[in-house]
């Protein structure tokens, strides 16, 4: 892979290589955090339904740009509220 600096997920999620779709979420978190900060977001929150925040993640990049961000066990990753998903940009017609 080329030499990456992540800058704004919301902007670079959709040029994700389309291979990084293939690992594992414990891979891809692990990735992720060679660029910035990622965390849980609160699953406890009494006033939220159990699976609300189920799979939903918290990015802090390195030069301060957070996103809030769902990546599913099978791969799925996206912005939530938006139509900003990974590997959009590779995915056929």
């Amino acid at each position: 892979m080329r030499e990456f600096v992540l800058i704004d997920l919301y902007t670079q999620m959709p040029g994700l290589p389309r291979f990084m779709r293939e690992w594992s979420r414990d891979d891809m978190l692990n990735w992720l955090r060679l660029y910035g900060e990622v965390t849980e977001s609160n699953r406890n929150h009494l006033l939220s339904p159990p699976d609300m925040f189920a799979d939903t993640y918290h990015c802090r990049s390195w030069c301060g740009t957070q996103c809030g961000f769902v990546l599913r066990e099978h791969g799925e990753m996206f912005v939530p509220g938006t139509r900003i998903r990974a590997w959009e940009a590779t995915e056929p017609v």
